[in-house]
């Protein structure tokens, strides 16, 4: 995340499969394959990944292909990566669990919204909780630390469909 080999893909909902017409664009691909050495057999892989398998001669047929109608800059995350070891203290208790999240929620097809902060006092905890009544609290304790992790949030669905 922190630099990736390709601009970040930012689909909308307008953006649809359709199918692969032979030139290797920025986008995801529905790729047939037995291999294991790099991909997970048959799947969904970005651009940059069957690059790489074109480069290893690793044998992969693309059937369809989801190209984004808007893009991000490689750098997009850092900044905020950046701020998070800046706020951790480089604590790595700390700082691997927001990198973790923040990595985990690109690929999701079902994913969170919500409210998130991170403090040791537990008054302002509850504080927090009780604006947020129609959201489902989840509270979790950094490990070896005083601190908390917790959130407000509500499950939101996209589909993802090839």
């Amino acid at each position: 995340m922190y630099e990736p080999f390709e601009e970040w893909i930012r689909f909308d909902f307008n953006d649809v499969w359709e199918e692969y017409d032979g030139k290797l664009k920025l986008g995801l691909y529905f790729v047939q394959t037995k291999d294991t050495t790099l991909f997970r057999k048959t799947d969904i892989y970005s651009s940059a990944t069957i690059q790489k398998a074109r480069a290893g001669h690793i044998k992969h047929r693309i059937v369809r292909q989801l190209i984004p109608k808007y893009t991000e800059a490689k750098s997009m995350f850092k900044l905020v990566i950046d701020k998070i070891l800046e706020y951790s203290k480089n604590d790595s208790k700390i700082y691997k669990l927001m990198n973790n999240m923040l990595s985990g929620m690109l690929a999701k097809t079902k994913t969170t919204t919500g409210k998130y902060q991170i403090n040791s006092d537990l008054d302002q905890l509850f504080a927090f909780i009780r604006k947020y009544p129609d959201f489902r609290p989840v509270i979790n304790n950094i490990l070896n630390t005083n601190h908390y992790l917790y959130r407000a949030e509500k499950d939101m669905v996209r589909p993802f469909h090839c």
